[in-house]
C-alpha cells in the first residue's frame, strides 16, 4: 500500500493527463514520447481506485472526458502538454500517427465508466461492486445529479442497470464507500452479485456514503515552461574503454550546451558504482577492475540534470573484452561463416560478407563443430546477422532461432536460449543478435548449433497476419530467414 501510494504521488504530470513515460526525450518526434495515451490513462485511473488516490483518479477522469469530447471520436493518443491530437514542433512534430475510434481508446472510456465509476469487477463467481466517486467529480462533473445511471449493461445473457445514489455534493479531498445495495428493491449483502442473485433484467441501486472528507491525495506537478523540468538530458555515449595501467578508463562524450547543468553516473555490470560527476568531466577510471583479469566487466552511463533530477536513457553497453583487435577485443573468440557445416541454405558472398543466403526454412541448421573455451564460466553467444525483409520501424518479420551450446565430449547441454535479428531494411547491413548465455569450461571442447525450435518462430506464422501488406510475411506465408556471417563467443 504504501509503495502504491508512492508511485501515484511521485509521478509526474505537466498536461491534461499523464505522459506514458518520464522524463520526456529531446529531439524526439512526439508518439510514445511526450504522449497521452487514454488507454494508459485508464490503467493509471485503474491504480488510482486501488490505491484510493482521488487527485490522480480526477484528473484522468478529467483527460479521458476531454479528449473524447473536444475530438468528437476516440483518439489514439494527445501531444502530453495540450491534450491535443497535433501538435507542431518542427522536426519533433506529432503525434507521427493517429487515428479517430482506435480501439484501445474506446476500451479505455468504457473501462472509466463500468469498472471504475459504476465499480463493475468481474470475477469468476460474478460481478464484484465497487464504484469509485471522488468527492472532486461529485462538486463538479456529478453537481447537476444526486444520482448516476448505466442502463442496460450486457453480462452474462442478461442486462443489468446500475443507479449509483450520490451523497450531497460538498468539502474538498477523498472519496465515498459503499453504504448499502439493493438488487431489484431487496438488500444485498456483500459486494459480490452472482448470476444466481440476478434476473434476466435486474436494477441493482448502490448508495454511497460520505465518511468525512480529507485532505486530496497528492500528485507531482511540473511546470510545462521550463523545460529541464520536463525533458531528461540526451543520451550521453561511452566513446572508448581502455587499460589505463591496472585500471580501466572510461572515456564519455558530451554535449556542449549540457555540461554545466549534468552530472553523470557510471553502472557497471547492473550496479550504480559512481555518480556526481561533473558533465564537465570527459573521462571516469574504475580503479576496482584489472584489465587483465579473466572476468570481462560492462558499462554503461547516464546523466541527470541537477536542476530537476531528470536522467537520460542509459548509454548503449561498452564491455571490455581485453585490448582491442579486429573481433573488439583480444579475449573475444570470433567463428566466420566459413567454419560452419551447413544445412539448407546457398554459399553467398553477398552483401560483402560470406554467409549462407536463403537459409532459415524448418529443418535447416548451422553448426560451428568445435572450438575450445578459452576461460572458466559465464558467456555469451552473439550473432553476426543481416535481415533485409522489412524496415526497421514495423513488419513482422524479425528472425528467431535457437541456440544451443553443447560439449562435444558428453553432448551435454551448456548453455541454450533464442537469438533475435529484427529487420534492418536492407540486408547489406550487419548487426549483432540478442545475446544467448552458457557456462564453459576453459580447454574443453564445445559445438554451436543455430537452428529450428517450436517455439523459434516469429509473427509471420500467425493466421492473424496473413492480411499484412508492408512487406514479407503476409499473404505470401510465414518469413525467418536470415542472414548469419559469424558468432561470436563473449566471456563475461
Amino acid at each position: 500500500d504504501e509503495q502504491a501510494a508512492s508511485i501515484l504521488s511521485n509521478y509526474p504530470h505537466y498536461g491534461p493527463g499523464a505522459p506514458v513515460h518520464w522524463p520526456q526525450q529531446q529531439q524526439i518526434p512526439i508518439y510514445h514520447n511526450r504522449g497521452e495515451w487514454p488507454f494508459v490513462t485508464a490503467y493509471w485511473l485503474r491504480a488510482a481506485k486501488v490505491a484510493d488516490n482521488d487527485t490522480v483518479a480526477s484528473r484522468m477522469v478529467r483527460a479521458l472526458v476531454r479528449g473524447t469530447a473536444l475530438n468528437l471520436s476516440n483518439m489514439e493518443l494527445f501531444d502530453a502538454r495540450y491534450g491535443s491530437p497535433w501538435r507542431e514542433d518542427g522536426d519533433a512534430s506529432g503525434p507521427v500517427t493517429n487515428s479517430q475510434r482506435q480501439l484501445w481508446s474506446v476500451a479505455a472510456f468504457l473501462s472509466m465508466v463500468h469498472h471504475t465509476i459504476f465499480g463493475l469487477e468481474a470475477e469468476p463467481e460474478g460481478l464484484r461492486i465497487q464504484p469509485y466517486v471522488t468527492r472532486d467529480l461529485r462538486n463538479d462533473m456529478f453537481a447537476g445529479s444526486d444520482t448516476l445511471v448505466l442502463n442496460d449493461y450486457p453480462y452474462r445473457g442478461g442486462r443489468i442497470s446500475v443507479v449509483l445514489h450520490l451523497p450531497p455534493p460538498g468539502g474538498d479531498g477523498g472519496s465515498y464507500a459503499v453504504d448499502a445495495i439493493e438488487i431489484d428493491r431487496e438488500p444485498h449483502e456483500g459486494s459480490l452479485v452472482t448470476p444466481s442473485d440476478m434476473s434476466d433484467h435486474s436494477r441493482i441501486d448502490v448508495y454511497l456514503a460520505d465518511e468525512g472528507e480529507r485532505e486530496p491525495a497528492a500528485i507531482a506537478e511540473r511546470s510545462p515552461d521550463d523545460w529541464r523540468q520536463i525533458f531528461g538530458p540526451r543520451t550521453p555515449r561511452i566513446d572508448e574503454l581502455a587499460a589505463a595501467g591496472d585500471e580501466l578508463q572510461l572515456t564519455i562524450s558530451t554535449f556542449d550546451e549540457e555540461t554545466t547543468e549534468v552530472e553523470y553516473g557510471v553502472y557497471r555490470d547492473g550496479e550504480r558504482i559512481a555518480d556526481g560527476i561533473a558533465g564537465t568531466e570527459t573521462s571516469f577510471v574504475d580503479a576496482d577492475v584489472d584489465p587483465d583479469a579473466p572476468q570481462s566487466a560492462c558499462y554503461v552511463i547516464d546523466a541527470c540534470f541537477t536542476e530537476s533530477g531528470n536522467c537520460s536513457q542509459h548509454s548503449p553497453p561498452v564491455c571490455w573484452f581485453g585490448e582491442e583487435d579486429d573481433e573488439g577485443g583480444n579475449a573475444v573468440q570470433h567463428f566466420p561463416a566459413n567454419e560452419f557445416v551447413a544445412t539448407g541454405g546457398q554459399e553467398s558472398h553477398d552483401y560483402g560478407r560470406f554467409h549462407y543466403g536463403e537459409w532459415g526454412d524448418p529443418g535447416d541448421e548451422l553448426v560451428l563443430p568445435s572450438f575450445e573455451a578459452q576461460r572458466d564460466g559465464h558467456h555469451q553467444i552473439e550473432l553476426e546477422y543481416g535481415n533485409g525483409s522489412g524496415p526497421f520501424d514495423t513488419g513482422i518479420t524479425a528472425a528467431v532461432k535457437h541456440v544451443e551450446v553443447k560439449h562435444t565430449d558428453t553432448g551435454e547441454t551448456a548453455g541454450e536460449g533464442f537469438a533475435f535479428m529484427p529487420q534492418l531494411s536492407t540486408w547489406d547491413r550487419w548487426e549483432a543478435s540478442s545475446l544467448v548465455s552458457a557456462d564453459l569450461e576453459a580447454g574443453q571442447t564445445y559445438e554451436i548449433v543455430i537452428g529450428d525450435h517450436e517455439r523459434a518462430v516469429n509473427m509471420s506464422v500467425f493466421e492473424h497476419f496473413a492480411v499484412y501488406t508492408g512487406g514479407l510475411g503476409g499473404s505470401d506465408g510465414a518469413f525467418n530467414h536470415v542472414n548469419i556471417a559469424a558468432i561470436n563467443v563473449l566471456p563475461r
